[in-house]
């Protein structure tokens, strides 16, 4: 039987405690999952792996702004699906977000299932969970 990757995300937020929570949560729902503080890592992660499956960023973070790393992925040409976290947020920055490209904006505090659930959405779910239930042929 071939062996299946897991889906991989790049939590990008400037806050340890929040990259942790979201890294185990992740973690536990079966994703592979890297983590960076500042957009300007998070740029270099996808310039030098071009293959993470999902992009999940805070708005407010050092170096480089999550809008400005999507500015940035875009005038490259690299379309990553993303979803973004904020503490605050206003409806000109949902409305820039949208415009780049962001699948979806979740305000904090958030529902973790919530997250989960637009996650699977967007990139499908993790191979075992497609093929639970069902038999060999």
């Amino acid at each position: 039987m071939p062996t299946v990757s897991k889906k991989h995300i790049l939590v990008l937020d400037d806050e340890e405690g929040t990259r942790n929570i979201l890294e185990k949560m992740l973690f536990r729902a079966g994703y592979n999952v890297s983590v960076v503080a500042t957009g300007k890592q998070a740029l270099q992660r996808i310039q030098s792996n071009p293959n993470y499956d999902l992009l999940l960023s805070d708005i407010r973070t050092p170096l480089m702004t999550g809008i400005e790393l999507m500015e940035e992925l875009k005038k490259i040409g690299v379309r990553i699906p993303a979803i973004f976290i904020s503490g605050s947020i206003n409806r000109f920055h949902i409305d820039q977000l949208k415009e780049l490209g962001v699948d979806s904006v979740f305000v904090k505090p958030f529902k973790t299932v919530r997250l989960i659930e637009c996650i699977k959405k967007l990139i499908g779910p993790q191979e075992d969970e497609k093929t639970e239930g069902s038999t060999a042929a």
